[in-house]
């Protein structure tokens, strides 16, 4: 299947939907030689379905309480002898159910889609291009303060004081290009690949509502990355199996980090220090 993401060392990547892989591969490290940086701790590579020559598709509706609605569907047809499409959506929508003195929190408002073409047009070329678009809306993740607001139930909260203009957005955008050429012998694979996200996220860190705490925190990124593999590998019956290759990778990454506080916070947190002294 086309590689069209991988999980490694601790470093992870943004994912969108998942409703469509074929099967999940666990690898132990070192993985450096087929995936390239930050693989000595091995890889987790998601294979998603191939467009296949073939059609039929499903559809998938699932309620619940807080108003929770999402809807999965995926789609293969050929369109002529040797071009087929997939594609796959999802809708996800669900309340908050965390309440707070404003938007109840812990809500849940993203969709994606993915499409792939696939073009065969012999035995020994096999061309996949993929595409995806994926978007989440909402409110940023509940936080609660063990000293501040309310704390009827312990840890286990369900009721939150926030006083900020706390949002939670992303937008992703990727495109890959797979092909695979059988040279008899010896079989030649190409991947393309160019993916580019921009999210915001910003939370209240108090915990409570009283303007003599207001504290916020923000990221926001915006990462654009460009990667070409070429790889030659034997597949021949021969005892000895070889694999070379070149890997090129560009990323251009940016990142703010934040923080908010008011006038009063600001002077409180000077008198606090002050009175420590």
């Amino acid at each position: 299947g086309i590689r069209d993401y991988k999980v490694t060392g601790v470093q992870t990547c943004a994912l969108p939907i998942f409703n469509d892989l074929e099967r999940v591969e666990i690898l132990n490290g070192p993985q450096g030689t087929l995936f390239g940086r930050n693989a000595a701790a091995g890889a987790v590579q998601y294979i998603t379905r191939k467009p296949v020559d073939d059609t039929k598709g499903w559809a998938k509706l699932t309620v619940g309480n807080y108003n929770k609605q999402q809807l999965e569907a995926v789609y293969n047809t050929p369109l002529t002898d040797n071009l087929f499409l997939r594609a796959s959506a999802l809708v996800n929508r669900r309340d908050g159910y965390i309440k707070d003195t404003g938007d109840d929190r812990n809500d849940e408002d993203n969709w994606g889609v993915v499409a792939s073409l696939r073009w065969q047009p012999s035995d020994k070329l096999d061309v996949i291009w993929r595409v995806e678009y994926d978007e989440i809306d909402q409110t940023s993740r509940a936080d609660s303060s063990a000293t501040l607001g309310p704390r009827d139930n312990g840890a286990d909260f369900d009721r939150i004081e926030n006083d900020g203009d706390t949002r939670e957005w992303r937008d992703l955008f990727g495109t890959a290009l797979h092909i695979d050429y059988d040279m008899g012998d010896v079989g030649f694979t190409s991947i393309t690949s160019f993916r580019s996200f921009e999210s915001f996220n910003r939370r209240d860190k108090d915990g409570s509502a009283d303007p003599l705490f207001f504290f916020d925190d923000l990221n926001y990124e915006d990462n654009h990355s460009f990667s070409q593999e070429w790889r030659f590998q034997s597949q021949s019956d021969s005892r000895w199996q070889w694999v070379a290759g070149a890997n090129y990778f560009e990323e251009k990454a940016e990142q703010i980090g934040g923080v908010y506080f008011s006038p009063q916070s600001a002077d409180y947190l000077i008198w606090d220090l002050r009175s420590e002294e």
